[in-house]
């Protein structure tokens, strides 16, 4: 890649009568405890990568150790709960060298959006997520982890299958924004949002050849760069840049920093020893 630039019903009866009407592009809202915990990935390899682009290659066979990774995506109301406890990172409070300047540019001082608790948190950095995770005894998932965690058992190249279909994740502007964590359905691990609604974040530096350069066990990236990686598409996206193998990365001066509306993430975890 060359420089690559940036929801208690009352009725059962009813809700199945509204779904029978709704469009057929209106993403359905999983029961919330269907979208909290975490989710184990086995140990074992699988082919990482692709031939569509230059920083995808090699496809090679990765080994990863079993791990745990959030079902959804870090929602607005789980980052308020996160910044009442620390204050440090509340909007007013963040020290400059953590953000852009847009850090939660859709708040109001500490309180999110009317209406959008349980969308993804944006407008955030990688130090803001990865402070995040830290807080919760967690951490960022790794690239290998996260490629894995997408393409779920079977390998494919959306989280939903091999063939891109734009009603089954919230990609392509068709909605215009992000919509609530775990409104598609998941993918094989139980995963949600995997493909499309925010991009996400991930521990490892970006390298460009490191396709080809890296190890084979527990990849974790190089041991430098200038941006961390970010996967998974986006609610803007379109169907090259969904794919679950895509790669992408923000140039200095933000890099790190950058806080966008089209930028989360998800927590990963160790397994006990």
């Amino acid at each position: 890649m060359k420089k690559q630039k940036l929801f208690v019903v009352a009725s059962i009866v009813f809700t199945n009568a509204v779904l029978s009407f709704a469009d057929c592009t209106t993403p359905v809202k999983k029961e919330e405890s269907e979208c909290t915990g975490m989710q184990l990935i086995p140990a074992g390899s699988f082919l990482m990568g692709s031939s569509d682009r230059g920083n995808e290659r090699p496809v090679r066979e990765v080994y990863v150790d079993a791990f745990y990774i959030d079902r959804c995506e870090v929602t607005n109301d789980q980052w308020k709960r996160f910044i009442d406890a620390n204050p440090s990172w509340q909007k007013d409070k963040i020290d400059d060298r953590y953000h852009d300047g847009n850090y939660l540019k859709e708040w109001s001082e500490s309180g999110y959006p009317a209406g959008k608790a349980k969308h993804p948190v944006v407008f955030v950095s990688w130090y803001a997520a990865a402070a995040y995770a830290e807080w919760q005894g967690k951490r960022l998932p790794t690239e290998a982890e996260w490629e894995k965690s997408a393409r779920g058992p079977h390998g494919y190249k959306y989280t939903y299958g091999d063939v891109y279909d734009a009603t089954k994740a919230n990609t392509g502007g068709r909605i215009g924004l992000t919509t609530p964590v775990g409104s598609y359905e998941p993918n094989d691990y139980g995963l949600y949002d995997m493909t499309g609604n925010v991009l996400e974040w991930c521990s490892d530096w970006y390298g460009e050849d490191y396709y080809a350069a890296g190890v084979d066990r527990n990849p974790k990236g190089p041991q430098h760069g200038e941006s961390r990686v970010i996967r998974g598409g986006a609610w803007n996206y379109f169907k090259s840049r969904c794919t679950t193998t895509f790669r992408f990365y923000i140039l200095p001066p933000n890099a790190n920093r950058t806080c966008t509306s089209n930028i989360g993430f998800r927590c990963a975890k160790d397994t006990p020893p």
